[in-house]
């Protein structure tokens, strides 16, 4: 059986959830092909990720809306599927799904995770979704979680808990040997470039106020911006102590599921509302309170080894795409 995962949104998490999602489906036999225009997608390790007959499909991200639907429409009539999964936009990224849902004879589902409110009111999603045979809240509810065809699992993440480096072996892979004892300050780069730029900035001015106190390590998916290239970050996070980053969904996730002190800027975005998924203690609005917090963790006597242990919402999510098909 083949399911199709629309993916489409600017930045890593609607791809990184798709395979997430893959990775669980084709442990059941299901097979996957992932529709993404993720900037990153030809540029990761993708491949390694999924098994020998999932795929994956990009569209250009310089691509507009007509285009984008013109691809979408081409991939609809010629690609064979028998379960459709749409990710966060149950209309398509720009709307692109809403004439072709009812079209479609195979169970649909949507992933539908905390959403602008106003997106969701402006375009009737609470009835438009009944095109939909389940929802699935991984993890966190959206302005939907009431809907009766809703289901919550357990965040998706990428890796199951044993599929995670050893303490030792994640320094090793971020430092080239294992450092001594000092705390572990991963600084994740992620989203847009200016974005990308700033956590760059702010690895070096950590560096240099922290020297002789942590080791710094900054990180994005891809190595940009003098950084080392890590993807999936989550296998490093036993190794990590404090994790400076932003509040997206698979940031978010991770920290928590891995019990990683996590320290983040709110991002603005069109959709997803970042301040809201952080709380109080994981939120940070300028350096020098981000400082602040690091001195008063890495001061309060951390434990360089924690148990990590937790249910990936995946497999949750595969066992109701089975009962679909």
């Amino acid at each position: 059986m083949r399911c199709l995962v629309y993916a489409l949104g600017g930045g890593l998490g609607h791809l990184t959830r798709g395979i997430a999602l893959a990775r669980a489906a084709g442990r059941r036999g299901i097979h996957s092909t992932i529709l993404s225009n993720s900037p990153f997608a030809q540029s990761l390790p993708v491949a390694g990720e999924l098994q020998e007959h999932d795929q994956l499909v990009t569209i250009s991200p310089q691509f507009d809306r007509d285009q984008v639907a013109a691809r979408l429409s081409d991939i609809l009539e010629n690609l064979p599927f028998d379960l459709l999964v749409v990710d966060t936009f149950p209309r398509g990224l720009g709307g692109e799904l809403a004439d072709r849902l009812s079209q479609l004879s195979v169970p649909k589902v949507f992933v539908h995770r905390d959403l602008n409110e106003r997106y969701a009111a402006s375009y009737h999603l609470a009835e438009f979704v009944q095109n939909f045979d389940r929802l699935l809240m991984p993890g966190e509810n959206g302005p939907l979680a009431s809907h009766p065809a809703a289901v919550r699992t357990e965040r998706w993440l990428i890796r199951d808990a044993h599929e995670l480096l050893s303490r030792d072996a994640a320094k090793e892979e971020l430092f080239g040997k294992v450092p001594g004892e000092l705390p572990i300050i991963l600084v994740a780069g992620s989203g847009r470039v200016e974005e990308m730029d700033q956590m760059s900035r702010i690895a070096d001015w950590l560096g240099d106020r922290l020297s002789g106190r942590a080791h710094i390590r900054f990180s994005t998916p891809t190595g940009v911006n003098g950084s080392q290239a890590h993807w999936p970050l989550i296998r490093l996070f036993p190794g990590v102590d404090v994790l400076v980053g932003a509040g997206g969904y698979n940031t978010v996730s991770e920290a928590r599921a891995t019990q990683t002190p996590l320290l983040a800027f709110a991002r603005k975005r069109q959709y997803d509302r970042q301040q809201l998924r952080l709380n109080d203690t994981e939120t940070v609005t300028n350096c020098e309170a981000l400082l602040t917090q690091i001195s008063d963790l890495i001061g309060s006597g951390f434990s360089s080894t924690r148990r990590v242990d937790y249910s990936n919402g995946t497999h949750q999510a595969v066992e109701v795409l089975a009962s679909l098909l």
